[in-house]
């Protein structure tokens, strides 16, 4: 393919890639496809990655059509012609779409197999040095620990989120942040799930110090975990400070309720430190107006403090929903 050609080949390329970012993907599917035909089995290096974008621009416009099937089809066919025989320029290409296979795996509901593409992802890339790639390890790694919780699998998860943090904790890349703080609110969700309420502790005070002024859905899920924890050990003026935290941050939340079943979280702790005290602590939050409809079924459902113990037993119960759908 002579230079001519090949500026008309990724030319189409980034006119795709422009159409797929701006929502328009069937049109930028089309043009992903009359490079494909173009190129056809072309042995040119630079073909070969014009091929490689191709594929993977045409996969991410297939993911935003829901359309689960022909993407996955995009990301083995790339990995088919290139995992083990392309040039190293287009490494990140093909790492990406073996992320993106994991991802997509997934949602199609295929677990197990969803949780080999992690594995295999992390252990391939663990070590790459270009920082685009170790964002994508890091979210997997991630993810690998969700699904395997979402599989009731659950040591194995809290083993992938340590491994993260110890990994991942203290770095200086700003971009790892978010994902470190995720996992830190996973692994005290699981601990306290496994009845580790000291370490879920641990865990959720660390997440706060690190989200900082940032992060308000982050910070709201620490101190949800911290609130819980410490009525569970009837550390009840530890708990009450957290749950005084929580509301303070729920103005700042999009998409309320910001954890599921927190309506029902906040009954619990109404059963442990008494219907009047957490209808004073919200009525005195910026979230007395959201939580007003709340106030009513409190009033009406949790009468005195005889269900203290079932509220204990609910709380710990209700982390595993809570939790279970944080991440990816």
């Amino acid at each position: 393919m002579d230079d001519q050609e090949l500026e008309w080949v990724f030319g189409q390329i980034f006119d795709a890639e422009d159409l797929c970012e701006v929502g328009a993907y069937e049109d930028a599917i089309a043009l992903c496809d009359e490079v494909l035909e173009t190129c056809g089995e072309c042995d040119d290096e630079d073909v070969h990655e014009a091929i490689a974008h191709a594929l993977l621009c045409r996969g991410r416009s297939f993911a935003a059509l829901e359309r689960f099937e022909d993407e996955l089809w995009c990301y083995s066919e790339l990995l088919k012609r290139f995992e083990s025989d392309g040039p190293a320029i287009i490494d990140p290409l093909v790492a990406e779409a073996q992320f993106n296979a994991a991802v997509v795996t997934g949602q199609m509901g295929y677990t197990e197999e969803s949780i080999g593409k992690y594995a295999a992802f992390v252990d391939r890339y663990k070590w790459h040095e270009e920082p685009q790639v170790q964002d994508q390890v890091i979210r997997a790694q991630f993810n690998w620990a969700v699904t395997l919780a979402h599989s009731d699998r659950r040591k194995e998860a809290l083993s992938q989120l340590n491994k993260l943090v110890v990994r991942y904790g203290d770095s200086s890349e700003p971009q790892y942040d978010i994902t470190v703080i995720r996992a830190l609110i996973s692994k005290a969700g699981l601990e306290l799930c496994m009845g580790q309420t000291k370490t879920a502790i641990a865990s959720a005070t660390l997440g706060v110090e690190k989200c900082e002024a940032s992060y308000s859905a982050e910070r709201f899920h620490c101190h949800l975990v911290l609130a819980t924890a410490y009525l569970i050990s009837q550390e009840i003026e530890s708990g009450e400070k957290h749950v005084a935290s929580l509301l303070d941050l729920l103005p700042e939340i999009e998409d309320f309720p910001p954890a599921a079943n927190f309506h029902f979280s906040l009954r619990d702790m109404a059963m442990i430190i008494g219907r009047d005290r957490i209808l004073e602590l919200i009525q005195r939050s910026p979230s007395a107006a959201i939580l007003a409809p709340l106030v009513d079924t409190l009033k009406q459902k949790v009468r005195n403090d005889s269900e203290r113990l079932k509220g204990i037993k609910d709380m710990a119960e209700d982390l595993e929903t809570d939790f279970a759908s944080f991440g990816g």
